[in-house]
């Protein structure tokens, strides 16, 4: 059975680093389904009971990852402020990094979560805007080009502890944001505008004494910017670890109750739930807030991490779960392209190719794109985007037949 399985490499070195994400696809020997068997018979209920199973054991490991790695990053964090130097600012970049990428892995996982609870819907959305919102507006947390005092940490008027930054938070704009992985992003980068001039470790340098003239002022130690940078880092940064526990803990719980009761579905039920959720997170996360924006000029607004420069890693990582999902399977069992191949012959060559090629122009666009909007490059630019969202909507429409298709085994 051929298969096209991309996957980006910085997913493949991080897999031979940390197991959580194994990525050899071809130890796994499937016995086949009869493929003259109706969607609803026993043997594609089962397998696909088997495949879901499977899937959200492997999402609660995921999850545990993304916590181990936010654990780590406090860690870090707590070392650099101790000793603020190149290499230890460069340990927490890298941190960062993993952090956000074992994230990003995770959300198709909460895309299907949406679908298997109503009750937590608000909450959810509200934990994923204080997590990982962006764009941000860099000014409102800290100074930029033009603007030295700008920003909560230059505000003395602000309060530092983690309930004012959720009072904060989206307070005036939903881009002024003051918690989650972007305002660290900023804060551990800074604007990074030439992906050369990051910010200096002597904004993080403690300061000990006041001048003569902060003291008549009425300043404090705890109000000067630098003592306020450190602060603002540290409760940035356990404000989202205690978040993401908190989604955490709805995952297993609901998750939980839906095992209780999925052996009292169907398979087409249960397929439908798994494709719900990947066309959810290519239309919402991919399309409608990088690709759409950008093909109208938005640049600013499309790229998920600019200021660590790792925007095309972010959207390989939520294409690469979805084609971990479809190829990995169950051990020794089924895997979720075979079983949709039953309900579609043309679904493999059709899908895993334009979700490779999707892929593939997605990377290279966002490591590449720099071209302002009024130049003549800026034209081929926008059929490079247009194509980006050629190959995803024909990805997603991959997806909606094979629903349709489904719906009618029923």
């Amino acid at each position: 059975m051929l298969r096209i399985v991309l996957t980006s490499s910085i997913l493949l070195l991080w897999s031979c680093e940390n197991k959580e994400f194994p990525s050899d696809n071809s130890r796994f020997s499937r016995p086949e389904i009869d493929n003259n068997q109706t969607a609803l018979g026993p043997i594609f209920d089962e397998a696909v009971r088997k495949v879901i199973a499977g899937y959200m054991d492997q999402a609660q490991l995921d999850q545990e990852v993304v916590e181990s790695r936010l654990e780590e990053l406090g860690e870090q964090i707590s070392g650099f402020l101790e000793n603020p130097t190149p290499s230890s600012m460069a340990t927490v970049r890298k941190s960062w990094l993993d952090t956000h990428l074992a994230f990003e892995f995770t959300t198709l996982h909460r895309h299907f979560l949406t679908r298997l609870t109503k009750d937590e819907d608000l909450n959810l959305h509200r934990l994923e805007y204080q997590i990982d919102h962006w764009p941000i507006l860099p000014g409102y947390v800290d100074y930029v080009d033009g603007y030295n005092d700008s920003g909560i940490v230059n505000d003395m008027n602000v309060f530092l502890d983690i309930e004012t930054l959720k009072a904060q938070h989206g307070i005036f704009s939903i881009d002024e944001v003051s918690l989650g992985f972007h305002v660290l992003e900023f804060l551990i980068w800074g604007t990074n505008t030439s992906k050369s001039l990051n910010r200096e470790t002597s904004d993080f340098l403690p300061i000990g004494n006041l001048s003569r003239e902060q003291i008549l002022a009425g300043v404090e130690l705890n109000d000067l910017s630098n003592n306020r940078r450190r602060k603002f880092l540290r409760l940035a940064n356990q404000a989202l670890y205690d978040d993401f526990i908190i989604i955490k803990e709805i995952w297993e719980s609901n998750s939980n109750q839906f095992k209780s009761i999925y052996n009292k579905k169907n398979g087409v039920e249960l397929v439908t739930l798994l494709l719900d959720a990947i066309i959810s997170m290519l239309n919402e996360e991919i399309l409608a807030r990088s690709l759409y924006p950008l093909l109208n000029g938005n640049i600013s607004e499309s790229f998920p991490s600019p200021y660590s420069d790792s925007s095309q890693t972010a959207v390989s990582s939520q294409i690469s779960s979805v084609e971990r999902l479809l190829v990995e399977g169950v051990k020794d069992e089924y895997s979720l392209d075979a079983i949709l191949a039953i309900i579609s012959a043309d679904f493999q060559d059709l899908f895993f190719q334009n979700l490779g090629k999707s892929k593939e122009c997605l990377v290279i666009l966002f490591s590449t794109f720099e071209i302002p909007r009024n130049s003549n490059a800026a034209i081929q630019s926008e059929f490079e985007i247009v194509e980006c969202i050629n190959h995803l909507n024909n990805a997603v429409e991959n997806l909606e037949q094979l629903k349709t298709s489904a719906s009618n085994l029923i």
